[in-house]
Formats: structure tokens, sequence, C-alpha cells
């Protein structure tokens, strides 16, 4: 299996944190130059999309460029499949041993925890180790790690090809494609990646650019914290209730996505 990291040329800090998180865990990988803002157009043209209107700023516009770039590679070189990190994450103990494992029947797997809790399918589709693979019903965001197959691949660029417009990579792969079901998405459960500001709660390690143009693109305000009435908390735990039943007829789980 290729393995890629997406990292801007410059980013020294990021790339020495990389080489030492692999190292340290054996596992080979590539960095892939990622996309600057400088190439938007070239590579827009390149991957037929030019024509899909966006609200995206330039730093997220060339980052979802870098993902489908390598997930175009997957399908130029005829992969079987190929593993895509960003250049912030954190790795396992057990990641060698988790990517060893074939993937080639998967769409797209996805090998880091972002969320605290997310939806999957009871039954678990295979197991590494420690680890279990399971079917992802819910919306999980980040790409900081994923494996996408050539079968994959080839779904991903043609429905994005024909989206009414251009929305974060993560949001395509691990929304839209979840809730409308256009292809199969799953889980490794715990995870195997993390990225850095979701473990530390913060982006001083790394500050990002893309994220400082997201905050502006979405007018970000902090949320305030609220006091939850009892009128609130007895509906709170009414809806919990509630989708408990739900999800134990469908034959699914609310779990919490740990990193180890």
């Amino acid at each position: 299996m290729k393995k890629f990291v997406i990292s801007l040329i410059n980013e020294k800090q990021r790339r020495s944190h990389i080489v030492r998180e692999f190292t340290q865990k054996n596992v080979e990988f590539d960095f892939f130059d990622a996309i600057d803002c400088s190439q938007i157009h070239e590579q827009l043209e390149k991957l037929q999309l030019s024509k899909v209107p966006t609200e995206l700023r330039p730093a997220e516009i060339a980052c979802l460029l870098s993902h489908l770039i390598l997930i175009q590679k997957c399908v130029d070189e005829n992969l079987d499949y190929i593993c895509i990190f960003e250049d912030d994450i954190h790795l396992s103990k057990d990641i060698k041993q988790v990517l060893e494992h074939g993937f080639q029947q998967y769409h797209i797997v996805k090998l880091e925890a972002f969320y605290p809790k997310v939806i999957v399918k009871k039954a678990a589709q295979s197991y590494m180790g420690h680890h279990a693979l399971h079917r992802l019903c819910s919306k999980h965001l980040g790409c900081g790690g994923y494996i996408v197959s050539q079968a994959g691949a080839l779904i991903i660029l043609e429905q994005i090809r024909k989206a009414e417009k251009l929305i974060p990579i993560d949001h395509f792969i691990f929304n839209y494609f979840v809730q409308e079901q256009r292809l199969e998405v799953s889980q490794i459960l715990p995870a195997v990646c993390i990225q850095d500001h979701i473990l530390m709660h913060n982006h001083e390690n790394f500050p990002s650019a893309l994220e400082a143009q997201r905050r502006e693109r979405k007018n970000y305000q902090p949320k305030q914290s609220t006091k939850k009435t009892l009128w609130t908390k007895i509906k709170n735990e009414t809806y919990r209730l509630q989708e408990k039943i739900t999800l134990y007829v469908l034959g699914k789980k609310k779990v919490t996505v740990k990193f180890k």
C-alpha cells in the first residue's frame, strides 16, 4: 500500500514531526507536496473541476485539490488502494499492524478519531488485532488519515465532478457520502491516528492558515456556554433513549471513538 503525507514543501516543523512519528512506528511513507494557492487554477482544470462553483477560500480549495490529486493517483497508477495522511497527525503504536491488513474490498476506511462519538453498524466487518472495522453510519469529519480503494476513488471523483458546488473534502467523504450512501465508508475502532489539534484541544503546535480562512468564511464565533434547564435535561434524556431504541432496531450503535 502506498502511503502519502500531504504537506506544504516549506512546512519544516510539520515535516519533522511526521518523520519522527512514522520512523518511531516503523512505517514507510512519502511526502506529497501540497498544492499551494498559485497552483489552484491549473489543478482545477486538470481534475475537470474548473466549472464547479464554490464558496471555499483559496487555502481550502488548495487542501481539497491536494487530496483529490492523490485520489486520482490511485486511479491513474491502477493501485488497489492508497493511504492518505495530513501532516499534523499522531500515530497509534498499532498503526503498522493495521495498515498491513488488506483493504481492497472497502471503498473508504477512516483511520482517525475526530468526533467523540459516531454511529456504526453493530457487526464488525473485520478485525485487526485489538482493532475492528465497522461500517460508518453518521457524520465523522476530518481527513487526517484514511484509506481509499481504487473503486472508492472512481466514485469520489465522479460524484465531485457532478457536485453542485465544491465543499471541503471531509464534508464530501465523511458526511455527504455517508448520509447519501453513495459509497461504503468504514471506521477503525479504536482509531489509529489523530490530528494534533484534536489531541491537544488547540492549534498551538501547528498553526494553520487553512483553519484561519475556514473560520473567516464561516464567520466563526466561539460558543457561549449556557446552563441547561431541568426541561432541557429531560428532553435530552428522552432523545437519547429514543435514539438508543432506534439504533438497536436498525442494528447500529453509538460508540466512543478512542485513539489507541
